[in-house]
């Protein structure tokens, strides 16, 4: 998630991108009930589409893509208890689809319950079943990515300062372009615009997933595709990564990319060092160790607003803090009468957003007063995001082994 914020005519609040749910689209189907949900779903006929996918279910029990499309559906029409049995479903008899794949993704953030279940059976029958073994490899984390065992042990880069952002350099297909080191964003995420700038076709045909941000409550279209992609001596290939139509910013490097490292930013070094889960060595020394939970890939951390506790994403591509109108009422926070006005262009388009300050904010070793913050009029993310104008000052390092933050005062 990235967002650049500040008075009137100074700075402009930029992207803010929340990927929920992805899926790449069979090039053809023997169903005609599929294909027809299908068409309905990408005119957002949801209403209509939850029939046919339904139908196609049962014409076809093996098809998974036909089971997320219905939870898909069902959870554009609000009917959680069906989108949540379509995802289980995908989850126990699909795990190794990419539809299973990204159901458990799903089910990390919404029904965690489950999924713990899910990896506890798994453990129990590791060696039995391939598929469970596979549920439980994810579900523990310990394998990595599937080429883990190819990443180096160690790297590091440097990244310059846009705002308070971090753009660092990076290889696509061989091209270099400028991205900004996110751990709010769970993918990494390109536009269109950008592939034509590296020479690369951008994929076409209809949007096979969806993507939420600042400027409108409705999703943005996107599309799934493969790329080499390489940033210092770290190289994937073959790397899914999600594109949408248009991108106004430089793309994100998310959680997807770097998830398998502790990454340690060193903000007077102007460094981001990586060093591969379970190669022996220790993070920086701190001060503090500050705890967070996943949500599907994004950190949740717990911080004190005013005294209240209030959890946020912990987000590097966060230009400042942000929240939205119904998150600052929950919190009893006063917009003053004298709050700047100005303007939020996100995936969606552009949107009001107004910036005033908070007494008081605490995360850990980190206590501040007379904070900054952006509250986003038209924009979709479950939770507040933490960004870079509270904590860019301190060198830390997300240690994704014990899910703590190392923070170490400068």
């Amino acid at each position: 998630m990235i967002f650049k914020v500040g008075k009137i005519g100074r700075r402009l609040l930029a992207l803010l991108t929340v990927s929920l749910c992805f899926l790449h689209a069979p090039v053809a189907s023997a169903d005609a009930y599929y294909d027809q949900g299908v068409a309905l779903y990408n005119k957002r006929n949801f209403k209509g589409a939850a029939p046919y996918f339904e139908y196609a279910i049962r014409n076809s029990p093996s098809d998974s893509n036909a089971y997320y499309y219905a939870a898909l559906t069902y959870q554009q029409l609000s009917d959680w208890p069906r989108a949540r049995q379509m995802y289980r479903h995908l989850v126990e008899k699909f795990p190794d689809s990419q539809g299973g794949g990204l159901a458990r993704g799903v089910l990390q953030k919404y029904d965690p319950d489950f999924m713990k279940r899910v990896g506890a059976q798994a453990s129990s029958s590791a060696g039995s079943s391939p598929a469970a073994a596979f549920i439980g490899l994810l579900q523990s984390g310990s394998g990595g990515s599937a080429d883990f065992d190819q990443l180096p042990n160690e790297g590091k880069i440097y990244f310059q300062r846009v705002g308070n952002s971090q753009h660092i350099e990076a290889d696509v297909n061989g091209r270099k372009i400028m991205m900004v080191f996110d751990t709010g964003a769970e993918s990494c995420v390109f536009g269109k615009n950008h592939l034509r700038e590296l020479g690369v076709t951008p994929p076409s045909g209809p949007p096979v997933g969806q993507s939420f941000g600042v400027g409108s409550s409705s999703p943005v279209g996107t599309w799934q595709m493969q790329i080499n992609l390489k940033v210092g001596n770290i190289e994937r290939r073959n790397f899914s990564v999600i594109i949408q139509d248009v991108m106004p910013t430089e793309p994100l490097l998310g959680q997807t990319f770097f998830k398998d490292f502790l990454c340690t930013t060193d903000p007077g070094a102007k460094t981001i060092s990586f060093r591969k889960r379970g190669t022996g060595g220790s993070a920086a020394a701190s001060n503090y160790d500050v705890p967070f939970k996943r949500e599907g890939n994004e950190m949740v951390v717990n911080v004190l607003v005013n005294g209240k506790s209030c959890p946020m994403y912990f987000d590097t591509g966060a230009d400042n803090i942000a929240f939205t109108f119904s998150q600052v009422k929950n919190l009893a926070l006063e917009i003053p009468d004298d709050a700047q006005i100005g303007q939020s262009m996100g995936i969606g388009g552009t949107t009001r957003s107004i910036h005033f300050s908070v007494d008081r904010m605490k995360l850990g070793p980190i206590e501040k007063s007379n904070v900054e913050v952006s509250v986003v009029e038209n924009a979709s993310m479950p939770k507040p995001l933490l960004g870079q104008n509270f904590y860019r000052d301190w060198q830390f390092t997300v240690d994704s082994e014990r899910n703590v933050i190392h923070f170490l005062r400068r």
